[in-house]
């Protein structure tokens, strides 16, 4: 639930271009699994790797190369994974590379790059863009065929009964068994602290002296994770919509809940205002209609001209609306599904649920949900993730939001396979370089709460806000994308309390500094 997709970030391309003006060794690892001294000399070994760029297959403009990591980096040897990498030189004069991570988890890196390539920030960089461990072309995991994964989503995602509760634990049980039989080996070492040590690998085969990076969502606890474990070694990084990582997994789902609520109430808000609506004349009138309709639907699914087979639900509702409300960019295309709804079409809303879950339209599934939870349950504790805890902050955070609160996204980490490697805990670093962090004010994946308490353990950060309502603070606007910008590529931090105010909707902010 901390994930931003690409598609989320359309926009960005076209923001950026408005902007005006615009190889050693590694730190011993600092939490988690450390590498024993005879571990760390097989590590070092990697960093001597000689990457062989060639053109990529997919007819991008981009250089593609594989990277080889240990498997596992407290006992390096045999079963390496290979890391696939994108590359789109620096069109001017390199000041070195810029590694890039979407989020997610399990966001694709060579899409992300492509659009990064097309921002100011090709002019100064080598953007270059990867495919996690799990992700991709790096090994994407992949535990349930197509029609295994339809018939998944098929069983509420948010039950309302005890029936729906008890399809809900079976789903959810084998999705996590099926997952143990196909990909058990791997399980155990998908963790944040194991990319990061990738992204050490990365920074010494390319030959930078310091890793500059930009990470989106969960991109930015990789970031975190970094640098705790190679302060030294950081560059230039920006975090964009922030994770906080003390925060165990079911204060997460309460979060994010609210958080969720909150942006869904802008969203009303602004809907509300314009003829197209038709949900209301307040924001209580429009959420209780959406609300009606999800009551309506978990009693009678409703079939779409496009797939019949698979009737819209109501927990098919409430994923099409939280996955709509996270970027203002989307806002219209969820009106307008919305809009359709009410008179009894729900094609929109079933197109905007199967991209939630990484469905295409021919029918075939990315893996990222799964990949998503293999990273997501890792995190987590067994306290954090049995069906006990999970039911309790479920329970409050419908208390928070009656339309997102029920949403049952973490379940299979109840019956997951492999045990938790590094669980939530504060991240603390001291870097040579100032590191920025950028949130909007109201955000339904990474609550601003979250920025600020992870800038209290990186000891030289600054953290920007931007006052609008969305996931990703740098494709909001002219501002926020001249932050990002002038940092990176200037290295001008902005003063501390700086405030953009970019809606996202295609008006221009302003900088307003405190």
């Amino acid at each position: 639930m901390f994930k931003l997709r690409v598609t989320g970030v359309l926009g960005l391309a076209l923001f950026l271009s408005a902007v005006p003006g615009c190889g050693g060794s590694s730190d011993e690892a600092g939490s988690g699994t450390t590498p024993s001294s005879a571990g760390m000399a097989k590590i070092s070994a990697f960093s001597g790797q000689r990457l062989d760029w060639k053109p990529c297959a997919k007819g991008q403009k981009a250089l593609c190369s594989t990277v080889k990591v240990p498997l596992d980096y407290a006992d390096p040897g045999p079963g390496n994974l290979s890391i696939a990498m994108y590359k789109f030189p620096a069109t001017g004069k390199k000041k070195g590379s810029l590694l890039v991570n979407p989020g997610g988890p399990g966001g694709p890196g060579l899409e992300f790059a492509a659009m990064m390539a097309r921002s100011p920030l090709s002019s100064s960089y080598d953007i270059v863009g990867f495919d996690p461990r799990g992700v991709g072309a790096s090994g994407q995991i992949h535990c349930l065929d197509d029609a295994a994964h339809d018939a998944y989503y098929a069983a509420p995602t948010a039950p309302t009964t005890a029936e729906g509760r008890n399809q809900r634990r079976q789903a959810a049980k084998r999705l996590a068994q099926a997952c143990g039989e196909k990909h058990l080996k791997l399980l155990p070492h998908v963790g944040t602290e194991n990319t990061a040590r990738d992204l050490e690998v990365m920074r010494s085969v390319l030959g930078d002296r310091k890793l500059n990076f930009l990470g989106v969502s969960y991109g930015t606890l990789i970031g975190q994770y970094y640098a705790e474990q190679y302060p030294s070694r950081v560059g230039r990084m920006y975090l964009d919509s922030v994770m906080d990582p003390a925060l165990p997994l079911p204060k997460i789902i309460e979060d994010n809940a609210a958080s969720s609520q909150q942006t869904l109430e802008r969203f009303l808000d602004n809907c509300v205002t314009q003829k197209s609506c038709q949900l209301g004349g307040s924001r209580e009138q429009a959420e209780q209609k959406v609300l009606q309709m999800v009551k309506a639907l978990d009693a009678t699914p409703v079939p779409v001209a496009s797939d019949p087979r698979r009737p819209v639900t109501g927990s098919d509702l409430r994923e099409a609306v939280l996955e709509g409300v996270g970027s203002a960019g989307e806002w219209p295309q969820l009106t307008q599904a919305l809009v359709a709804a009410v008179k009894r079409d729900f094609s929109g809303i079933r197109d905007l649920a199967d991209y939630s879950h990484g469905r295409g339209e021919d029918g075939k599934f990315s893996g990222e949900d799964e990949t998503f939870l293999a990273v997501a349950c890792n995190f987590a504790s067994k306290d954090d993730r049995s069906h006990r805890a999970l039911d309790q902050a479920i329970a409050e955070a419908t208390r928070k939001s009656p339309l997102f609160g029920p949403l049952d996204m973490f379940r299979p980490c109840s019956d997951w396979p492999v045990a938790s490697s590094v669980t939530a805990h504060e991240v603390t670093a001291d870097t040579p370089e100032p590191i920025l962090l950028a949130n909007n004010s109201v955000d339904p994946e990474t609550p601003l709460s979250w920025a600020k308490a992870a800038a209290e353990g990186l000891e030289d950060s600054t953290l920007v806000t931007n006052e609008g309502a969305g996931h990703g603070f740098l494709d909001m606007g002219p501002c926020t994308g001249k932050v990002m910008t002038d940092y990176l590529i200037n290295g001008t931090v902005p003063k501390a309390g700086t405030v953009c105010k970019d809606t996202g909707l295609g008006k221009t902010g302003e900088t307003v500094g405190k």
